[in-house]
């Protein structure tokens, strides 16, 4: 399997985990807990500029990696790294983990 096979599947996998492209209208919000909330947000906030850029240009500006790579002179594996690294942080932080890995 060629590296572009497996970011398809990643990606694919991801999207079926979140629910994109699928129609949830029946469904009615999940509701937010306000503590989780409060431990990501303090988690993005003390993330190094690097990683936390990375990912919002990734996650919230909905770029692909190849242009983040352009807009900041790093490689697309250096892209995927941050991406990896600032989503781990922010999934231990959901789940209340302080402590680095």
């Amino acid at each position: 399997m060629g590296a572009g096979e497996a970011a398809l599947r990643r990606r694919a996998r991801w999207r079926r985990r979140w629910g994109f492209g699928t129609a949830r209208i029946a469904e009615p919000p999940r509701p937010v807990d306000p503590a989780r909330l409060a431990r990501m947000e303090a988690a993005l906030v003390a993330m190094p500029e690097l990683p936390r850029e990375v990912f919002m240009m990734h996650r919230f500006d909905d770029l692909p990696y190849r242009r983040i790579a352009r807009r900041l002179s790093i490689t697309t594996d250096e892209v995927e790294a941050h991406t990896a690294c600032a989503i781990k942080s922010l999934g231990r932080a959901a789940r209340g983990h302080t402590d680095p890995p």
